[in-house]
């Protein structure tokens, strides 16, 4: 069961990436057509002996060649099947991960994302799965806002994060419609979608949830002060003697 539960987990990770395989290229291609304007700039200036301005181009060539490296090690570690390890892991840096993977979602959908943790913030778990939780969350939010009938010109989706003695407390909330009391109860069933047809399978919701019960974690849905959803997962901020969680 616990190998056919990994490796579901794995198809809906490679589900996810298909899914955002178009903007993920627009998120390439912009940086190509980006460094090949300053290379060609680059010829230009070095024509005219203007060595100060050819050493900017190739300063600026390498700045987009550390924004290509840094994602394709995003899209790389995301895709690894995650090991049984667990340890102290930065939600800073988790979050970061799977800003830069939905980020090309929101700079076409006009929404305001952002959050509050700071680079020192920590939890007890395994990076890759925690993750690939706050990324099913964040394109959930999405996807309700995209989804919605809602006019607003502001819409947000907001990732905060708290501690108390036992537990790191990260929550996901947007500023869509909500999801109904009909929903509420059976959100976190497997292939259970409010989704049109071809949208979703209905298995994100229950992965997230399956990945909270290995971390001995808990994930609950209430609603958010922007007015749409609140998902929050609850880890452990320090390991657990009785069972190392994966």
């Amino acid at each position: 069961l616990k190998t056919t539960q990994q490796e579901l987990i794995q198809s809906a990770k490679m589900a996810a990436i298909g899914q955002m395989s178009t903007t993920l290229s627009h998120e390439y291609n912009q940086p190509l057509a980006t460094m090949r304007t300053y290379a060609e700039n680059g010829i230009k200036f070095l024509a005219l002996n203007k060595i100060d301005s050819v050493a900017d181009n190739l300063d600026r060539i390498i700045q987009q060649t550390d924004r290509l490296g840094n994602l394709s090690r995003i899209l790389m570690s995301f895709a690894r099947k995650p090991s049984d390890q667990s340890d102290n892991i930065n939600i800073h840096s988790c979050v970061e991960e799977s800003f830069m993977l939905v980020r090309p979602r929101v700079k076409a959908a006009s929404l305001s994302l952002s959050h509050n943790i700071a680079e020192t913030d920590t939890a007890y778990g395994n990076s890759v799965q925690i993750s690939q939780v706050i990324l099913n969350l964040l394109t959930n939010a999405i996807d309700a806002i995209n989804d919605s009938d809602l006019v607003n010109q502001s819409h947000r989706v907001m990732v905060s994060y708290q501690r108390n003695t036992h537990y790191v407390s990260i929550s996901i909330e947007d500023s869509g419609p909500g999801v109904s009391l009909e929903n509420q109860i059976h959100i976190f069933e497997p292939f259970y979608t409010s989704k049109q047809a071809g949208a979703g399978l209905g298995l994100g919701l229950p992965i997230v949830k399956d990945i909270m019960k290995e971390h001995r974690g808990n994930i609950y849905l209430t609603q958010s002060s922007l007015g749409g959803a609140c998902f929050t997962i609850e880890l452990p901020n320090k390991p657990n003697k009785s069972k190392t969680p994966t």
